[in-house]
C-alpha cells in the first residue's frame, strides 16, 4: 500500500501543476474559466501537501507560500465573475427595479470584472517568477532524497483534519456569519480533497463520505457567493436606495436560510461519528497497530 500511495501522490501533484501551467498560459480559454480551474488546482495541491506536514525538508515553505499568494491574487477576480452571474439570477429576475438602473449596475459589474482581469490575472503574472516556482515545485516532487508520506503520515493528517472540522461543527449554527462559514468550508474542502485522493483504499467508506462532503462544500460555496454578492451590492457606487437594498437583502437572506437548512442536515449526517470513532475506523482501514 505504501508504494501505491507514494506513486499516486506524486502523480496527482504532477498532474495538478501541469493543469495550473496550462490554464495560466492557455490562449483559447476565457480568463474567468482559467481562474476557476487554477484556483481549484491550487486548493487541491494544498490539501495533498498536508500529507507531507510531518516530514522534514520535503516541500519548502516558500513553495506553499507561493501557492497561497497566487491563489489569493485570483480570489477577487473569481468573486467578481460570480457577482455578475448572481446579479442576473437574483436581481434581474426577482427584484422589481427599473430596467435603466439594472442596465447601469450590470455595466459597472462587467467593468469591474474587466479591470480585475487586467490587474489580477494578466498584468500580475510575472512569467519568470512563475516559471521559477513551477521548476522548484517539480524538483521537489521528483527529489528522490525527500521522504514520501507513508500510510502513517496520511492516517495522522486525516485524523487531524477530521478533528478540526468536527470541532468547528460543534459551534455551527444556521445563522452563523458568512465569514465563519467560509472558513469552515475551506477546512471541509481540504478534507474532501484528501478523502477523494485516498478513497481507493476503502471505496465503501470513502466514496460515501466524499459525496457527502462534495454536496456540503458546494452548498457552503453557494452561501459564500451570496454573502459576498450582498456586500458588493450594498456598495454606494451602485446607487441602490434604501428600499431597493432592503428588497435585495430579504431575497438573499431567504435564499441563504433555505441553503443553510439543507447544509445543517447534511453536516449532522457527515459528523455522525465522533473523532474517536473516526480514528478507530481509520486505524482499521490503514491497518495501524
Amino acid at each position: 500500500m505504501v508504494q501505491s500511495v507514494e506513486k499516486r501522490l506524486i502523480l496527482s501533484l504532477q498532474s495538478l501543476i501541469e493543469k495550473v501551467v496550462y490554464f495560466y498560459t492557455a490562449e483559447n480559454t476565457s480568463p474567468d474559466l482559467a481562474v476557476h480551474e487554477i484556483r481549484k488546482s491550487f486548493k487541491r495541491m494544498r490539501a495533498l501537501l498536508k500529507f507531507y506536514a510531518d516530514l522534514p525538508n520535503s516541500f519548502s515553505i516558500e513553495c506553499t507560500l507561493q501557492i497561497n499568494k497566487y491563489a489569493k491574487n485570483l480570489a477577487l477576480l473569481r468573486e467578481s465573475y460570480v457577482n455578475i452571474q448572481l446579479f442576473d439570477e437574483i436581481i434581474s429576475k426577482h427584484i422589481i427595479i427599473s430596467e435603466n438602473k439594472i442596465g447601469q449596475v450590470k455595466e459597472k459589474l462587467l467593468a469591474k470584472n474587466k479591470i480585475l482581469i487586467e490587474e489580477q490575472f494578466i498584468k500580475k503574472i510575472d512569467l519568470k517568477s512563475f516559471q521559477n516556482f513551477i521548476n522548484k515545485f517539480q524538483e521537489n516532487i521528483k527529489n528522490v532524497d525527500f521522504k514520501k508520506p507513508s500510510k502513517k503520515e496520511i492516517f495522522n493528517q486525516l485524523c487531524i483534519s477530521f478533528f478540526k472540522n468536527y470541532t468547528i461543527f460543534q459551534n455551527y449554527k444556521t445563522c452563523s456569519d458568512g465569514e465563519y462559514l467560509h472558513k469552515f468550508r475551506k477546512k471541509l474542502k481540504r478534507l474532501y480533497y484528501q478523502f477523494e485522493f485516498i478513497k481507493f483504499q476503502n471505496p465503501k467508506y470513502f466514496e460515501l463520505k466524499t459525496e457527502q462532503l462534495h454536496k456540503i462544500t458546494e452548498q457552503l460555496g453557494n452561501d459564500h457567493d451570496l454573502y459576498i454578492f450582498l456586500k458588493e451590492i450594498e456598495n454606494e457606487e451602485y446607487n441602490f436606495n434604501n428600499s431597493e437594498i432592503l428588497l435585495i437583502e430579504k431575497q438573499i437572506q431567504h435564499l441563504r436560510e433555505l441553503k443553510l437548512l439543507k447544509i445543517t442536515t447534511r453536516l449532522k449526517q457527515f459528523f455522525s461519528d465522533t473523532p474517536d470513532v473516526f480514528n478507530l475506523k481509520m486505524e482499521k482501514i490503514f491497518k495501524i497497530s
